[in-house]
């Protein structure tokens, strides 16, 4: 590869000789040019498609370029040559665009308006209107394209690029609209604005949505979600979402006549948002309505979980407008959370993201969590659901305090047994659910200290557990709310009952299937842990905390794997070092307590 470049730039600089004479090129200078040309597009293709460093690639194209630029003869013998009719290759492409752009003589913008008006000709010619072609372009060739592409007027897109767009994926869908994927994702990546070709594309796309083929399918969506993204006008993004949600509705041309038909159509209203400015229009209101009513006369699971889906994604795109929920709301997510696990998860995941929609179903979101045993992944996203409604800003519902899960005295679904069966992602919904019970500030009356208790446990053994990723967001969660002080104490009893209890070996080490973790490795753990539990930039460190830090420094199943003196040192120097650092306040406050 280090050889190609070399070659590539010494090219370069041969044709910078022969296009800098003052008399111009003679013949033998053009073929030489020529000669260059046909060599640098053959390397510089075959490092493109190899993978070559993208920074590498663009460094050599610019010195290329730089050869091609000031002199008008080399540059027209660079243009003929990369825009035959039998080009083999695109590489010289992109050199050509940058040379034209990097022109500085009085006729550069004439120049560059010339260049960019019959490179775009030959881009339509050899991409979206090749009717020889049989299957798609690779991406490496229509990335070559992406300049031209970006420097692209809107009379082009309006007048040319769309028109034969919808043409060709008419004709063969497959190969031309992965071309005209692309393209509009170059020309929206570059800022264009696509909302004058809009309605032309957003037909197509209804359209092929309701291909037989699964590919042509994914390609609607892919291209519905370029022009939205290069649409600037909110009232036109809008309008896609109302088009194709008539067409989800059987209110277009052309009803939904499968599932697979009806998921795709709902994965393309999902794409809608892609648009930055979808939010900000009045679909933001109306679509969510008309997915509830589709949601609702669906009878298919697996529909019924791409539409929930969607639904999210609006709902989430509506909070720009300030909007409400839609009205038939209620009655889909009372059938939902009757309906199929798939279904029930979908509308509880919804419910997690949505807080306020959460609210009116809070008995039934903690019925889940206590009667859901049986079905733990229902369980556990019941949870997640229902302690949405504990977070700060809603404050504690009534509804949930008058069901009597945290005046217990124990926390019947937190409880070891409970907890060490579940999958790495339930795991992980348990975890969140116990730090945003303790994360509730001030903490309600109706919260017993058992519950607490509960809660601070299920933390410290997750952040013990053999999944790495429940491992890391336990023990951040620990470091969170042991920051002030305020939970310090309660974290540092569970994990001194952590260490002191023979069960937390089924957290910490792999299924029995799988190999035993090294003994060194769970030492280490729990050391972590215990780091984490120290109250961080506090003014002044209570005794009994100080104390408990010291004594879970020197357990055995904190300091064995580095010994009793080393594992404290490591505790003092992970919390900061002199007369203001927290390990210093520790020293202290053991000190007063054993004077005292």
């Amino acid at each position: 590869m280090g050889t190609c470049s070399g070659w590539l730039r010494a090219s370069g600089e041969v044709v910078r000789a022969c296009g800098g004479r003052a008399d111009g090129m003679d013949d033998v200078d053009r073929q030489v040019v020529k000669g260059m040309a046909q060599g640098q597009e053959v390397v510089l293709g075959a490092m493109i498609k190899r993978g070559g460093r993208v920074g590498s690639i663009r460094s050599i194209r610019s010195a290329l370029a730089g050869s091609v630029a000031e002199n008008a003869e080399v540059l027209e013998a660079y243009v003929v040559y990369c825009t035959r009719k039998d080009a083999s290759g695109y590489a010289l492409v992109g050199v050509v665009w940058d040379a034209v752009r990097r022109r500085t003589a009085e006729d550069a913008a004439a120049v560059q308006a010339q260049v960019q008006a019959r490179l775009f000709a030959f881009y339509m010619e050899s991409m979206v209107t090749n009717t020889a072609r049989k299957e798609a372009p690779s991406l490496d060739d229509i990335d070559c394209f992406a300049g031209v592409l970006g420097s692209l007027t809107a009379a082009q897109i309006e007048g040319e690029f769309a028109p034969a767009a919808v043409k060709m994926a008419k004709r063969s869908p497959e190969v031309s609209m992965a071309v005209a994927c692309h393209g509009l994702g170059a020309m929206a990546g570059a800022g264009l604005d696509l909302s004058g070709c809009g309605e032309a594309l957003v037909e197509l796309v209804v359209q092929q949505a309701k291909h037989g083929k699964e590919t042509v399918r994914a390609l609607a969506a892919e291209m519905m979600a370029a022009l939205a993204r290069g649409t600037r006008d909110p009232g036109v993004v809008g309008g896609y979402g109302e088009t194709v949600r008539d067409a989800l509705l059987d209110k277009g041309a052309g009803k939904l006549k499968s599932p697979q038909e009806r998921g795709s159509m709902a994965t393309v209203l999902g794409a809608v948002l892609q648009g930055r400015c979808c939010g900000e229009s009045a679909a933001a209101t109306t679509v969510p309505e008309g997915i509830c009513q589709m949601i609702d006369g669906e009878a298919m699971a697996d529909i019924k979980v791409i539409l929930i889906s969607t639904l999210r994604m609006w709902l989430e795109a509506a909070k720009a407008t300030g909007a409400t929920k839609p009205a038939s709301f209620g009655k889909v997510a009372q059938a939902a959370l009757a309906g199929p696990e798939p279904v029930r998860r979908a509308m509880l995941a919804l419910m997690a993201d949505q807080c306020d929609m959460g609210r009116e179903f809070s008995a039934s979101l903690v019925k889940f969590a206590q009667d859901g045993a049986q079905k733990a992944a229902a369980r556990w996203d019941g949870l997640l659901a229902a302690s949405c409604l504990l977070s700060a800003e809603l404050g504690m519902s009534s509804e949930v305090d008058a069901t009597g899960v945290l005046s217990k005295d124990t926390c019947p679904f937190l409880q070891m047994e409970g907890l060490k069966g579940l999958s790495g992602e339930d795991a992980a919904r348990a975890a969140c659910f116990a730090h945003r019970l303790l994360a509730v500030d001030p903490h309600p009356s109706g919260m017993s200290s058992g519950c607490k208790r509960d809660a601070c446990d299920v933390l410290v053994l997750y952040a013990l557990h053999y999944d790495a990723t429940v491992r890391r967001s336990a023990t951040s969660y620990i470091k969170s709310l042991c920051k002030d002080g305020r939970l310090a104490l309660e974290m540092l009893a569970s994990l001194r009952s952590a260490c002191d209890d023979g069960r937390t070996i089924d957290f910490v080490n792999p299924k029995p299937a799988e190999v035993a973790v090294s003994a060194h490795a769970v030492h280490e753990r729990f050391l972590t842990v215990l780091i984490e539990c120290v109250p961080r930039g506090v003014s002044r460190m209570p005794a009994e905390v100080a104390v408990a830090i010291c004594v879970l420094a020197h357990h055995p199943m904190v300091s064995r794997a580095r010994g009793a003196t080393s594992a404290w040192a490591s505790v003092l120097a992970s919390c900061g070092d002199g007369s203001n650092g927290t390990g210093q306040l520790i020293v202290e406050s053991i000190k007063a307590d054993v004077e005292g």
